[in-house]
């Protein structure tokens, strides 16, 4: 019996595993890469404007995790071109940080134990955030250091205050819905209100 010819090149085509299928949307990157495999009960997402064009940026993160310092955020900018990632894991809690915009960072004050706390900055640079100064700073140590975290602290009030940002989430039901196009329930985490507006998470398509 003569068998059909077949090229090597062939039949490593026909062995090789099918190429993963890229995220076509900005919430569709975030379902692909979240590390707590959907075992949160919400989605979490802070809007915030660090690129100075009038439209915020997307941080998300579920709601599983949570410890005394936050969550760890992934950071997302929209065009209508696409999406692109300004950082992954971004450790933080909604109300212990605050954007300078004149230096371009994040300034974050991570609790660690009772009057003491990781001082994180994350810059935005052209490639997105980058972690620029991390170092652990206590209260209780000197005169200068208490000024410095009662300074900060009062700036991240002040920002919080402002509405300087939008701190909202989602039951997960109603995210993964939104992979296949339907509207995502927003509501404020603070007063349980339906949040309307906000920016679509399909930006991508």
């Amino acid at each position: 019996m003569m068998w059909p010819a077949v090229s090597l090149a062939g039949l490593l085509l026909l062995a090789a595993p099918a190429a993963p299928q890229q995220p076509r949307t900005l919430l569709e990157h975030f379902f692909a890469q979240d590390r707590q495999g959907r075992q949160w009960k919400a989605l979490m997402r802070v809007d915030l404007d660090v690129t100075g064009d009038g439209q915020p940026e997307v941080f998300l993160t579920g709601s599983a995790g949570w410890g005394k310092s936050g969550s760890y955020w992934t950071a997302y900018s929209c065009a209508e071109t696409g999406f692109s990632v300004l950082g992954e894991r971004l450790l933080f809690h909604p109300g212990f940080f605050v954007w300078r915009p004149e230096s371009r960072e994040i300034v974050v004050l991570q609790p660690i134990q009772i009057s003491r706390y990781r001082l994180v900055r994350y810059r935005l640079a052209p490639q997105g955030f980058v972690e620029s100064d991390s170092r652990e700073v206590a209260d209780w140590k000197d005169g200068e250091t208490v000024e410095e975290i009662q300074r900060l602290l009062d700036e991240m009030r002040a920002f919080e205050a402002d509405r300087g940002f939008s701190f909202v989430r989602a039951p997960v039901e109603s995210a993964i819905r939104g992979l296949e196009g339907a509207a995502i329930d927003w509501v404020d985490v603070e007063t349980g209100e339906p949040v309307t507006g906000l920016l679509p998470l399909d930006c991508g398509l």
